[in-house]
């Protein structure tokens, strides 16, 4: 106790410079804290389920062409029943992913939900709990039965505040009727850390609740083609691997639906769990987060070891005497390192505030592949706790190496040469200059990294620096599947148009179509021209730009001429604009687009206006885009 009181006492004879080595060892073990929370969230167990080790995702593969070798995860139903019914797995589920439905619960205005539709054995194979009423059954998996809904935790909470009398109330999805029977477990937010459902249906209820006009089930008497949107999901037998359950995938009697003539293969849940567009990319991104926090611990361990060293400097004399005196080296070792200890358990202590800071602060990030931190559910857990302890403790290890190596070497001949006015030994001052250097240097390099950092970030949030996001409220309306034909849309949109008009917190209203794009090669002039990258056709009305907060940088705005029964017109973006014309102007360019509706040629659209680039993902910093007028797009989808 005498030792520690005399530690407490060394250390609070310099506050500034303990609270800063405190505050130091604080920020570098919180933020290791974070950091191991976000990587064990995304990279090691990603799914909080039961024995992920052993649940694999059946995916179809590509055998030909320059996708050949790739696996996707979507697959068209009847695919189900084949692998189900191969007795290859221990079990078998099927989910479809999350929809974005619109949903009443009776106590506020209608909002949209992420729905996912999971077979009824879907949580039972994955192992996941429903603590609160009950999961599926046999009998709620039918079709035209009433429909049942599970809850996840974090929509439980958002709309019913964690109420238990949730569970045998109703509420209204896509217009249809759903009975709520249980909430998921906390933490389980579906097999994508992209994705997030808010509500759990069963499969079979799919064309029900989603919508008659998607031929969820390939149906072969449905009017549409059939959709490849079941991820099947099973559970490998004791002593199967993925390779083995993939071999016997490849063995088994073609599938009677002529239509699947897909190879099958198996991948892990947990590497399925992210994008594999952006796997390597988060990897990437880990790893560099990881020796980012990994140098602040450095330097956090450093400073207050440089702190220690600095003191045992200046207690060279002391301890001279002390050792004159009888003192042993161990008995002044040990002062030193309770120092060290002290300093550290005080910096473990407080890195658990500014982590849960850290933790709240980082929420309104995105990983890459559309990876929302918010919804990893990032928390102080037992895991983060001993990560940090064990920073602690690595902390007070280093401190008493370094600040002990240097200190237990004083003698009495030393303090005799100080008293006199010798120059002391060169390698005290060595070793002392050796360990700021180091510090410096790693401290410059986080100073010009979080410099670049922070240029980075103002240059992204400048990218649109003509449009304010904050002022634009988008809206999605679906319909295509009531029939509506591009006039009668357009006819849609001016009546909503009007009626919005009316009020006074409203400056513009526009109506956009996303028509999708192409790539590769595509006539201009009756020329075939290649792309860099993806051309956009964007289907807009005359309000479009103004609402957005643009304007026409060259030639004209669309206008109420240009209808159906009109020659096609297009804006193009300017990136795009740049390119077709090689740096000069590109009214008056004609493309030839990528459809047509037989026996009709294939459309020619003229460009007869510029408008500036609207970037929406820093991986494409010269956007390709083709607005098209509205009224002359068919069909309408949205």
């Amino acid at each position: 106790m005498d030792e520690l009181r005399l530690a407490l006492r060394r250390l609070t004879k310099r506050p500034a410079a303990t609270l800063a080595s405190i505050a130091t060892l604080a920020c570098a073990i919180g933020a290791a804290a974070v950091t191991w929370s976000t990587i064990s969230a995304v990279l090691l167990n990603p799914l909080p389920i039961r024995h992920p080790e052993q649940v694999v995702i059946v995916s179809t593969m590509a055998m030909t062409g320059p996708a050949a070798g790739t696996l996707h995860s979507g697959a068209m139903y009847p695919y189900y029943p084949y692998v189900s019914s191969s007795g290859i797995f221990e079990g078998v589920a099927a989910a479809w992913s999350p929809m974005a439905l619109l949903t009443e619960t009776g106590g506020g205005a209608p909002e949209r939900a992420q729905v996912a539709f999971v077979t009824h054995d879907y949580f039972d194979l994955l192992g996941v709990a429903i603590p609160r009423g009950r999961g599926f059954n046999g009998d709620d998996d039918r079709r035209g039965t009433i429909p049942v809904a599970v809850l996840s935790d974090r929509y439980w909470d958002r709309m019913w505040g964690r109420d238990p009398s949730a569970i045998g109330r109703t509420m209204v999805i896509n217009k249809v009727t759903v009975t709520i029977v249980g909430v998921a477990s906390s933490g389980f937010r579906g097999l994508h850390l992209a994705q997030a459902p808010d509500v759990y249906l069963p499969f079979h209820v799919i064309p029900d609740v989603g919508g008659g006009w998607t031929n969820y089930l390939s149906e072969r008497t449905h009017q549409s083609s059939p959709t490849s949107g079941v991820t099947i999901v099973a559970r490998l037998a004791a002593g199967t691997s993925p390779a083995q359950a993939t071999a016997r995938l490849a063995a088994l009697a073609p599938p009677a639906d002529e239509r699947l003539r897909g190879t099958l293969a198996v991948s892990p849940v947990n590497v399925e769990a992210l994008p594999q567009t952006s796997r390597a990319a988060v990897a990437q991104f880990s790893r560099l987060l990881a020796a980012t926090v990994g140098l602040l611990l450095f330097i956090g361990c450093t400073t207050v070891g440089l702190l220690l060293l600095l003191r045992t400097e200046a207690r060279r004399e002391e301890f001279a005497m002390c050792l004159a005196l009888g003192a042993s080296r161990g008995r002044l070792a040990r002062g030193v390192a309770l120092e060290g200890f002290v300093l550290a358990l005080c910096g473990a202590t407080l890195a658990l505030p500014v982590a849960l800071w850290l933790f709240e602060l980082v929420q309104a990030y995105q990983l890459p592949g559309g990876v929302t931190i918010e919804l990893l559910d990032l928390s102080l857990d037992g895991a983060v706790l001993a990560a940090a302890g064990g920073a602690g403790v690595a902390a007070v290890v280093l401190i008493s190496l370094i600040a002990g190596v240097f200190g237990f070497r004083a003698d009495l001949a030393d303090a005799l040469r100080a008293k006199a006015g010798a120059t002391p030994r060169a390698a005290r001052r060595a070793a002392r200059t050796a360990l700021i250097t180091a510090q410096v240097a790693v401290a410059l390099f986080l100073l010009a990294g979080a410099g670049l950092f922070a240029r980075s970030l103002t240059a992204a949030l400048n990218l649109n620096a003509g449009l304010d996001p904050a002022r634009l409220i988008p809206v999605s309306v679906a319909l295509a599947p009531y029939g509506y034909t591009p006039e009668r849309a357009a006819a849609f949109f001016d009546e909503l148009q009007a009626r919005l008009a009316a009020n006074p917190s409203i400056h513009s209203v526009s109506a956009t179509v996303g028509r999708g794009g192409m790539g590769g090669a595509m006539p201009i002039d009756g020329v075939p021209r290649k792309f860099p990258t993806n051309v956009d056709f964007t289907a807009v009305d005359q309000h479009y730009f103004e609402t957005l907060g643009t304007r026409v940088l060259s030639g004209r705005n669309f206008s109420a001429d240009d209808r159906a029964t009109s020659p096609f017109v297009g804006i193009v973006s300017e990136s795009f604009g740049r390119l077709l014309a090689d740096g000069g102007s590109p009214i008056g360019r004609r493309i030839t687009m990528p459809y047509r509706i037989p026996p009709a040629p294939a459309p020619q659209v003229e460009i007869v206006g510029v408008v500036p680039d609207v970037i929406a993902s820093v991986r494409v910093m010269e956007p390709l885009v083709l607005y098209l007028p509205m009224a002359q797009q068919y069909p309408i989808g949205s």
